[in-house]
């Protein structure tokens, strides 16, 4: 699988995973992003809204070369009963301006775009490639630690750091947290 150590490994290359993976890579760390799908993004069925701000703090300028389907030119809160809404609008000039506040998106693209972006920045990208576990081991006399992901195959890769980003249908947390009771 070549490198099988990494200062970091990022599981799920949705907007929370590639963040991170970019931000370290970006600092010259080793970092692994892992994904179940084809390709990142591959089993998202809808879209979502990305904020120009903290994105344009790990890509700047992004809008200029991103998949962004529109501007979004104003905000609404909803707060709601069970039988009632109360909704509160807000709107801006500079909202609907260029470079805007945010911007719809298709996940399947904006995802695989943006996990680019990190391998771009020395990260890799596996996909295809379920992690089926994690590890967390003391060794030597010294009793020094080692952690990683172990892979669907059985493969273990190992790491300093392991970040979650599963997503909605990531089961290691539930894993880790049902383990610990």
């Amino acid at each position: 699988m070549g490198n099988d150590r990494y200062d970091a490994i990022v599981v799920g290359a949705g907007p929370a995973g590639s963040a991170a993976a970019l931000t370290m890579a970006q600092n010259n760390m080793s970092v692994l992003l892992v994904e179940r799908g084809e390709y990142a993004g591959a089993k998202n069925v809808f879209g979502g809204a990305v904020y120009r701000q903290p994105t344009e703090l790990l890509v700047p300028a992004f809008w200029e070369e991103a998949p962004l389907e529109r501007p979004i030119v104003s905000d609404e809160l909803w707060l709601m009963d069970t039988d009632s809404a109360v909704k509160i609008g807000f709107t801006g000039l500079k909202f609907a301006k260029p470079p805007y506040n945010k911007f719809t998106v298709i996940r399947a693209k904006f995802d695989r775009w943006f996990a680019n972006k990190a391998v771009q920045a020395g990260a890799r990208l596996i996909t295809n490639t379920l992690v089926k576990d994690l590890f967390y081991e003391k060794t030597g006399i010294m009793g020094s630690k080692t952690s990683g992901v172990v892979l669907e195959s059985g493969d273990r890769i190992y790491s300093d750091i392991v970040i979650l980003a599963e997503g909605v249908s990531g089961n290691l947390v539930e894993k880790q947290v049902s383990e610990k009771r």
